[in-house]
C-alpha cells in the first residue's frame, strides 16, 4: 500500500515493508514539483468547470422560466381566440336570424296584402301568382335607391364584407370576386332590405 505526503517543497511516497509488519518507508516522488503543479492546474481547470456549469445550470433555470411563461401566455391568447370565434359565430348566426325573419316578414306581408284586398281566388287567381311570381332578369328598373356598380341596371342590395359598401345587387354579387368601388377582395356579403 503506498500513501502520498505532500510537503511544501516535495512529495513523498509512503511504503509499508513487508505484509505483517508495522514497518515503513519514505521515498522522495520523482518530478514531485511537476505533479503538485500538475494538481494545482487541475484544481483550477476543474474550479473553472464548476463555475461554467453553475452558469449554464442558471442559464437553463431562466430559459425553463420564460418557456412557461410563454406557455400560459399562448394558452390565453388561445382562449382569447376561441371567445372571438364563438362572438364572431354567435353575430354570424343572429345576422342570419335577422335576414331570415326580414325576409319572412315581408313575404307574409304581401300575402296579408293580396288576402286582404280580397282577389278572385281560383284558377284566376293562381295565372295572376304565377305571372307574378316571373322575374326578368333582363328587365331595368327605375329605383329611388342606390344602383348596383357593376350592372347599373338592378337596385343595390347587397352589402360586401370587409370593405362594407351597399353596391352590388344579388345577380351580381354571385359572381363578384371583388368590390366595384375599392377594388378590395371580399369575403363575404350581406344582402339588406331597404325600405
Amino acid at each position: 500500500m503506498a500513501v502520498q505526503a505532500q510537503y511544501p517543497s516535495n512529495i513523498l511516497l509512503l511504503n509499508r515493508n513487508g505484509q505483517e509488519g508495522h514497518d515503513y518507508s519514505l521515498q522522495p516522488q520523482p518530478g514531485g514539483f511537476l505533479d503538485q503543479s500538475h494538481m494545482l492546474f487541475t484544481n483550477g481547470a476543474i474550479e473553472e468547470k464548476e463555475a461554467e456549469v453553475e452558469k449554464a445550470t442558471r442559464r437553463n433555470a431562466e430559459l425553463e422560466a420564460r418557456a412557461a411563461q410563454l406557455s400560459v401566455e399562448a394558452q390565453v391568447w388561445q382562449a382569447k381566440a376561441r371567445a372571438q370565434e364563438a362572438t364572431a359565430a354567435s353575430l354570424q348566426a343572429q345576422l342570419q336570424q335577422a335576414i331570415m325573419s326580414g325576409g319572412m316578414v315581408t313575404q307574409d306581408n304581401r300575402r296579408g296584402d293580396e288576402g286582404g284586398i280580397g282577389c278572385s281566388g281560383g284558377v284566376d287567381g293562381q295565372a295572376e301568382d304565377a305571372e307574378s311570381a316571373y322575374v326578368d332578369p333582363e328587365r331595368v328598373t327605375v329605383t329611388a335607391g342606390p344602383s348596383c356598380k357593376r350592372c347599373r341596371k338592378r337596385a343595390a342590395t347587397v352589402v360586401v364584407l370587409p370593405c362594407r359598401h351597399l353596391c352590388l345587387c344579388t345577380e351580381c354579387d354571385q359572381t363578384a370576386q371583388a368590390c366595384p368601388l375599392c377594388l378590395q377582395v371580399r369575403n363575404s356579403s350581406v344582402e339588406v332590405f331597404l325600405y
